[in-house]
């Protein structure tokens, strides 16, 4: 699968469960790009400090860490100005990265 493909399919995924937890929650080309921008930054945030076999666990484990939580957080209050959204994408990136299988984390690895 072409990795920006999977890329958008992530940030579709993490759209998606936002708009479901906030009504107010608009889905556009820059919500994605916005998104994909987070993704990209916190994957290469945990490349940098984790080794590469470590990631899937450090991403998929349901109990995320402060440093992890933190790198989140600051990434998604870069891209989103709103506080109901940056939560409703906050708990959407948590639920979604607990889905993803070691291909998925691998292909956006990659990116």
């Amino acid at each position: 699968m072409n990795n920006k493909h999977k890329l958008h399919e992530v940030s579709a995924k993490i759209a998606s469960k936002a708009k479901q937890s906030n009504d107010s929650f608009s889905i556009d080309p820059f919500t994605i790009m916005a998104i994909c921008n987070c993704i990209i930054s916190i994957v290469k945030l945990l490349y940098m400090c984790y080794s590469k076999s470590d990631i899937h666990a450090a991403v998929t484990s349901t109990e995320k860490g402060i440093f992890q939580k933190f790198l989140l957080k600051r990434e998604i209050r870069k891209n989103f100005k709103n506080k109901d959204d940056r939560k409703a994408i906050y708990d959407a990136f948590l639920e979604v990265s607990s889905e993803l299988s070691k291909e998925d984390i691998n292909t956006l690895l990659e990116n």
